[in-house]
């Protein structure tokens, strides 16, 4: 994956090459081939290149024919088929080929891309830059939005480093995260005017009397033609042809040992199944613990990983209560950029990580299949989503498969004493629910905490109704919420900074657009969910894998008496005190606009709540941390020259 990086501005004479300079700074860690290109006095385009596929390299980072200039970022998958169907030379190196299409077909042609990519293309005749990415967003895009200057990046924190972007928070962003709502989007960020190019989409600055003017267009909409197949059959091979594919184009492009994340579930654990069927070495990594280090319990994910490895004769790393972040990758790449490896605190704070989950764990996956020689790491994201999916029943109401729900209740229901009226009254209550899964908003009430806003801010949310929870029953609306986003934002970042790059064989938009799209009854069927995906592999699947229902995560694991213990602890003098450190640490100038001061200080000084004031107040000090990360990201970004 290579970081991309320019900027645009309204008018000229404007200078613009010492934030060409920043940007590539910071895009550094994503390729040793760099390279920034003024094109005008007000555009200026670059790339931090890497390569690590079997195709062709460019001739040259930055990518120049007639009046047209480009960077772009690009692993492709089906080369031999935009070849045959647009005329492209097989001697264009990924790059290229895109540069060629679009210049040639316009940029709706990306359609017909199989691959993942990002990159921006300035017409020089007509002072337009195209920002674009690929289908699912697996290369993510960043860009700074205002009427006088626009500017993308492959890392963010680039963007923030920019003296011309303020790095204020997102409003919606602040709002939600402290209201407890589900923050994903599709395009928006946790900074105010900075964004995330689209999804399957391009989007065009132009300018135009002294201004910038955006337009964003769409090229491919995921679910847009449903599948039709005539037995359930064909769609359980057609299911395992998809997939099968997928992972077999990924691996031809890489020429070396790939690395895998192993879990005791069924979408990595059929991926590297798969890996190992189709002949290739791969670095196994499981998020779990090392047994020597945590004993095995029941349901454990790490017996189904055990079933798999012997079954495929490999072996599989886990986590280390003993690992040591002083050697990671992640580390060293930050002290050249100039943070202090003495600062205090977390690795978060002392590096000014954005505000991405699982951080630590995709640093430590991605460091070790590097140090073992592997560049690449596949990933399972995306089964969850939208391919092997957990359906809930009402989807087949939902989607107007009403005999099909009627069934499954039916089947659900077996063996259950008066099965018959169980299951009219499943029906009852499943329909009279429905609304509710499409409109009320998914939110944890007991851990909101709005009254630490300004009332003023608050008053512009009052109408605000959240995003509800589609996950089991509409996998195209929750996709549609940015949901994959999250895990792709963190990849994308980290996995370059920890030495190898995470690949997605389940966002193949030709796999997931199929899942997606064909009838919903083939995931729960004859009472079992994820049918169809359980079916297609069945017999490449150990007997743990194919009737893994529940996987249990040990190191997460609380028993009864850790409970009972916690509630003797006082946990109020303890946390109060945390509050007030954080309470002291948050700039008030910074905050002015955002945090009622005033309340914040009352909890500082309050009386213990009580075990049914504990939530809420634990969400307190949750929230202040997460305010103060952000705003150690920006003083720290904005710090470093």
């Amino acid at each position: 994956m290579s970081g991309i990086f320019g900027i645009i501005k309204s008018s000229s004479p404007a200078e613009i090459s010492s934030s060409l300079a920043r940007l590539l700074k910071w895009n550094g860690v994503f390729g040793d081939e760099q390279k920034s290109e003024i094109i005008s006095d007000s555009v200026g385009i670059g790339i931090c290149a890497d390569h690590i596929t079997n195709a062709p390299i460019n001739n040259t980072p930055v990518l120049h024919k007639d009046d047209y200039y480009a960077v772009i970022d690009a692993l492709i998958y089906n080369r031999q088929e935009l070849s045959s169907s647009f005329n492209l030379p097989l001697s264009l190196s990924d790059e290229e080929m895109l540069f060629e299409l679009i210049i040639k077909n316009g940029p709706d042609s990306l359609s017909s891309v199989n691959g993942d990519f990002s990159g921006a293309i300035y017409d020089s005749n007509v002072e337009k830059l195209t920002l674009f990415t690929d289908h699912m967003g697996i290369h993510p895009l960043y860009y700074y939005k205002s009427d006088k200057m626009g500017a993308f990046s492959t890392e963010i924190r680039g963007l923030i480093n920019l003296p011309e972007i303020p790095g204020d928070i997102n409003p919606d962003y602040l709002y939600t995260s402290v209201c407890e709502y589900i923050t994903s989007s599709l395009n928006g960020t946790e900074f105010s005017d900075i964004y995330r190019v689209t999804p399957a989409s391009y989007l065009c600055i132009t300018k135009s009397s002294d201004t910038l003017v955006y337009e964003e267009h769409k090229y491919w909409t995921l679910g847009a033609k449903k599948v039709r197949l005539s037995s359930d059959k064909k769609y359980i091979q057609k299911m395992r042809e998809l997939i099968t594919e997928s992972i077999r184009k990924r691996l031809a492009v890489f020429p070396d040992i790939v690395g895998a994340e192993l879990s005791g579930g069924i979408d990595s654990g059929v991926i590297d199944i798969l890996i190992s069927k189709l002949g290739r070495e791969a670095i196994y990594f499981s998020w779990s613990r090392d047994p020597k280090d945590l004993p095995l319990v029941e349901n454990d994910e790490r017996l189904i990983i055990e079933d798999i490895c012997k079954q495929e004769n490999t072996t599989c790393y886990y986590r280390s209560k003993n690992y040591v972040d002083s050697n990671s990758n992640i580390i060293n790449n930050h002290l050249k950029l100039g943070f202090s490896k003495d600062a205090p605190g977390s690795l978060n704070f002392k590096y000014a990580y954005p505000l991405y989950t699982n951080t630590e764990i995709i640093n430590e996956a991605s460091q070790l299949v590097s140090s073992k020689g592997a560049k690449v790491i596949f990933s399972g994201h995306g089964g969850d989503e939208g391919v092997s999916h957990r359906s809930d029943p009402y989807e087949l109401y939902c989607f107007g498969e009403k005999l099909h729900f009627i069934k499954c209740l039916w089947e659900f229901n077996e063996g259950a004493p008066k099965r018959m009226l169980k299951t009219f009254r499943d029906y009852r209550y499943k329909v009279a629910r429905g609304p509710s899964y499409d409109n009320d908003p998914m939110q944890n009430t007991s851990s909101s905490t709005p009254f630490i806003l300004k009332k003023e801010l608050c008053e512009k949310y009052k109408d605000y109704k959240g995003t509800p929870f589609f996950f089991p029953h509409n996998p195209l609306k929750y996709i549609a919420t940015g949901a994959t986003n999250i895990r792709l934002n963190v990849a994308a970042l980290f996995g370059p900074y920890s030495g190898a790059r995470y690949i997605f064989p389940f966002l193949d938009y030709e796999v997931i657009n199929f899942a997606v799209t064909i009838p919903r009854h083939l995931y729960i069927k004859h009472g079992q969910k994820r049918y169809i995906y359980r079916e297609a592999f069945k017999d490449i699947m150990p007997k743990s894998l194919y009737e893994v229902t529940y996987k249990n995560t040990p190191s997460e694991e609380k028993k009864p008496e850790d409970n009972e213990k916690e509630e003797d602890v006082d946990w109020f003098k303890d946390n109060q005190q945390s509050l007030k450190n954080l309470f002291e640490r948050l700039d008030k100038d910074f905050w002015a606009e955002c945090l009622d001061f005033n309340e914040i200080s009352k909890l500082t000084t309050c009386e213990d709540p009580g075990l049914e004031g504990k939530d809420q107040y634990m969400a307190v000090l949750e929230h202040l941390g997460m305010l103060y990360q952000f705003q150690n990201i920006v003083t720290k970004v904005k710090a470093i020259s």
